[in-house]
């Protein structure tokens, strides 16, 4: 009977050697395939974050894109309203010159011409003076080239000549207008030293 358990039992030891065998090698296959998952998770994570980094960046200079534009906007406007608070202020000085001034202006501007077959539109804040206007003019004009009419309208400064039907605006709002499309380029280099 010894020979039988002996058998047995080098039966039972090799079952178990092999089991072990087995077991040693399911953990090691295991171990093989979890480290595996692992490196392809840590791979799977390290390229998310990339993206998301990449994406973050993306998405910062986009706001930081977006925000210089909205600053650039803001200025421009605060600038803008500058420039339309500086020739607004020209020309509320324009419209308000003295009668005297106005009488050096159209000296500035008539002195010399032929208006004998013209009219002159003067603004209608003259009109109280139009006697003193008429000798002005035929003062400031040779004998012979004052204007046909002179005519007082609503202007609120500047004066229009009409010549032959066609007319010459010197009116100050017209003034304003041509000379600021013009400088404006330049008024902002004063204001701000720069052009925008």
């Amino acid at each position: 009977m010894g020979s039988l358990e002996e058998l047995t039992g080098k039966i039972v030891e090799d079952g178990r050697i092999q089991a072990q065998k087995i077991i040693d090698e399911a953990v090691e296959r295991s171990k093989k395939e979890l480290e595996e998952e692992m490196s392809k998770v840590e791979r799977s994570c390290d390229n998310m974050i990339k993206d998301a980094q990449i994406k973050a960046k993306d998405l910062y200079h986009q706001i930081c894109a977006e925000k210089e534009i909205e600053l650039r906007d803001k200025n421009l406007f605060i600038k803008q309203k500058v420039i339309d608070g500086v020739f607004a202020e020209a020309f509320s000085q324009l419209k308000n010159l003295s009668i005297e001034e106005f009488k050096l202006l159209l000296t500035r501007m008539l002195k010399g011409r032929d208006l004998s077959n013209d009219s002159l539109i003067l603004p209608s804040k003259y009109l109280a003076m139009q006697e003193e206007m008429d000798i002005f003019l035929n003062n400031l004009l040779e004998a012979g080239k004052f204007p046909i009419k002179t005519v007082f309208e609503p202007l609120s400064g500047g004066f229009i000549l009409v010549q032959d039907g066609i007319e010459e605006n010197y009116t100050f709002e017209s003034w304003i207008n041509v000379i600021r499309q013009e400088m404006e380029g330049e008024v902002l280099d004063i204001l701000y030293g720069e052009e925008d």
